[in-house]
């Protein structure tokens, strides 16, 4: 995505700004964002004991948010959500709006320099 908003708006920028040490770079960078903001969830859920019901015999273990840590846990989702959904989303919208303008212009310019060269033949 941003390695074609280069490409269409800075073409001439394309092979110093879009390299391979700085796209490792870059996921290196997200890979621990990730790690950091999602390995509280190891700590903070445990093995919860579900309600029976009364026509099972049986004890149910699901994996859910220690209660005391709830708190915790909806901020952690806020942030997720902005994470993985909201910034991204508007990141794609936003340089994909942008492509599409500049491409609209040069073809613009394009079709009046092919109208205008029609009139001086």
């Amino acid at each position: 995505m941003c390695r074609r908003f280069v490409a269409v708006n800075y073409p001439l920028k394309r092979p110093v700004v879009c390299t391979a040490s700085r796209a490792r770079a870059i996921l290196t960078g997200l890979t621990a964002l990730g790690l950091v903001t999602f390995s509280p969830y190891l700590f903070i859920s445990a093995p919860q004991r579900l309600q029976p019901n009364p026509s099972v015999n049986r004890t149910v273990l699901v994996c859910s948010m220690v209660p005391q840590w709830r708190s915790l846990g909806e901020v952690l989702n806020h942030i997720d959500f902005c994470l993985t959904l909201a910034i991204p989303f508007c990141l794609i919208v936003t340089l994909n709006t942008s492509i599409a303008r500049t491409v609209w212009k040069l073809a613009r310019v394009r079709r009046n320099l092919i109208h205008s060269e029609r009139l001086n033949s």
